[in-house]
């Protein structure tokens, strides 16, 4: 008796959803990773896309306009370097003495500080020159600084004892320090040396109707 062949069993009849299976592909593994960026990375690239946005627009300090600055307050030329200095002589010693001249007119006129500065360079081309002494001596004078004019006077009375200018300003010099028996006596002294000299002659009229009343 001869045996059956043994047929292979059927397949079983494929099912819609197990072809929808088969014929879908498995997502590869770098399509895994970069089908969705992660947060971490979602960040990062906003931060980067903000940094590029900022570096393109100008910065406030860039467009803004420029503020000019402010004028120097020591703009203005100090007494220093508004000294009278043209045309001197390059003697030092007459230098100086045309500078003491120049001074004069400054004093007479209330500008102090110019006449102290002009005085100044006088002295330094001369510090033995009497008529500096005497310049400093009418500067204090007329700043009312007893003190300091009282100081060069007597410098320029003993330089020079004979000119009878330097007893009048020495008589100045003691009357603003309240003495003016000591002024009067110098006012004298100026006057037997010069009897013309009106300087003298008016203070010791003025000081004598003080005096008097």
């Amino acid at each position: 008796m001869n045996a059956e062949p043994v047929r292979p069993p059927a397949e079983a009849p494929t099912t819609e959803l197990e072809r929808a299976d088969d014929g879908a592909a498995e997502p590869d593994a770098t399509e895994q990773e970069t089908a969705a960026p992660e947060p971490a990375q979602q960040e990062l690239a906003a931060r980067e896309q903000a940094a590029r946005e900022q570096a393109a627009e100008p910065s406030e300090r860039e467009t803004a306009e420029p503020v000019p600055p402010e004028p120097s307050k020591t703009a203005e030329a100090s007494p220093a370097e508004s000294v009278p200095t043209q045309n001197l002589p390059r003697d030092p010693a007459r230098a100086s003495d045309v500078l003491v001249h120049r001074a004069l007119p400054l004093i007479r006129s209330g500008e102090l500080g110019l006449a102290e500065a002009t005085l100044d360079r006088a002295w330094e081309l001369d510090p033995r020159n009497p008529q500096a002494m005497a310049g400093y001596a009418a500067l204090y004078v007329a700043a009312k600084d007893g003190d300091r004019a009282l100081k060069w006077a007597k410098k320029a009375v003993r330089r020079r004892s004979r000119r009878p200018q330097y007893h009048v300003l020495y008589g100045d010099a003691l009357q603003l320090q309240g003495d003016v028996t000591g002024a009067r006596k110098a006012w004298t002294r100026a006057l037997s040396l010069d009897p013309g000299n009106r300087e003298a002659k008016a203070r010791l009229a003025d000081t004598s109707a003080q005096a008097a009343k």
